[in-house]
């Protein structure tokens, strides 16, 4: 799963047709990792498994980026101004700078 999963957040916008011919390989994969038989609902076989479709799985992958991006750039602005608080017209210039 790790080789559909690579880079998949370079499949963002892609066409529906390349996105479903990767869910049909996921779906392959859900079956032979489960032993589910072809006619058997893929669906509750995903949720057992807690394998996201690639769709959800690619939006995910981008929103867990950008929240991992925010933060990053926060806790780097919080440890700026903890060693800045030794001087307090540094903190509040920088404080004032800050967007709201």
């Amino acid at each position: 799963m790790c080789h559909l999963d690579y880079c998949n957040l370079f499949l963002y916008g892609i066409t529906d047709d390349l996105l479903q011919r990767l869910q049909s390989v996921r779906n392959a994969a859900a079956r032979l990792v489960s032993g589910t038989r072809r006619r058997v609902h893929i669906t509750p076989v995903l949720q057992w498994l807690h394998w996201l479709p690639v769709r959800q799985r690619v939006e995910f992958n981008l929103t867990l980026l950008v929240y991992k991006a925010i933060h990053a750039l926060h806790r780097r602005t919080s440890q700026r101004l903890y060693s800045w608080s030794q001087q307090p017209d540094v903190v509040i210039s920088a404080l004032q700078t800050l967007p709201r």
